[in-house]
C-alpha cells in the first residue's frame, strides 16, 4: 500500500493512524512529499493499493501560510540567527498571497497542486468525504478512520478568506479545485 502524503492535508493524523490501525493488516509504503511515481522511482515499490487525502485548496493554503511562520519562529528560537527563517517570516509579515506567491516561485511542496500529487492513485479522499473514506476502510478491513492528532487548527481561517484570498486562489488552483469541486469555506 502506497501514501502519498500531500503537505497541509493531515499526515500527521494519517501516519499515526496507520501505526495503530493499519499496519497489522498492510505493509505502508510513503516518501517525503513525493506522488505515487516519486515513491515508486524512490522506494522501488509497486503497491497494489494507493491512497491519498485532499484538503480544501483556500484551507491548505491558509495552513501553509500559518505553518511557514510557526516552523521559522520555531527554526530561530533553536539556532538564533537563520538567514532562511528570517526571510521566511519577512515574507509572512507581506501577507498570505505575497507569501504563496514566493512559495509557488520557489516550487515549494507546501503549495503544489493536489491534483498533480493524487495521478494514478487508486483512493483520493477529500479530507471531511466520509463515503470516501468508509470505502478505503473497506478495502483495509479496518474499522475506524483517523483522528485528527497533529497540529490541529489554532488560528482563525476566516481572518483570511477576504474576497481578494478568494479570487486569487480561485485564479490559480483551477485545476486543484475543478478536480476535486471545492469552494471557498471557513
Amino acid at each position: 500500500m502506497a501514501y502519498v502524503h500531500i503537505p497541509k492535508t493531515g499526515g500527521g493524523s494519517i501516519k499515526h493512524w496507520w501505526q495503530t490501525q493499519v499496519v497489522p493488516h498492510h505493509e505502508i509504503v510513503t516518501w517525503y512529499h513525493e506522488d505515487l511515481a516519486g515513491i515508486h522511482r524512490m522506494t522501488g515499490a509497486v503497491p497494489d493499493i494507493s491512497f491519498t487525502v485532499v484538503r480544501n485548496t483556500w484551507r491548505r493554503l491558509i495552513s501553509a501560510y500559518m505553518f511557514g511562520r510557526h516552523k521559522a519562529l520555531k527554526k530561530l528560537r533553536k539556532r538564533g540567527e537563520d538567514l532562511d527563517a528570517q526571510v521566511t517570516l519577512d515574507m509572512h509579515a507581506q501577507g498570505i498571497i505575497p507569501f504563496i506567491e514566493w512559495m509557488r516561485e520557489s516550487d515549494h511542496h507546501n503549495v503544489r497542486c493536489q491534483a498533480r500529487y493524487s495521478e494514478g492513485v487508486q483512493h483520493v479522499i477529500r479530507d471531511h468525504n466520509v463515503d470516501e473514506w468508509q470505502q478505503l476502510l473497506d478495502v483495509l478491513g479496518v474499522t475506524s478512520r483517523p483522528a485528527r492528532t497533529h497540529r490541529v487548527l489554532d488560528y482563525d481561517p476566516s481572518v483570511y478568506m477576504t474576497r481578494q484570498y478568494v479570487d486569487w486562489v480561485a485564479d490559480h488552483y483551477q485545476l486543484e479545485i475543478n478536480t476535486f469541486g471545492f469552494q471557498p469555506a471557513m
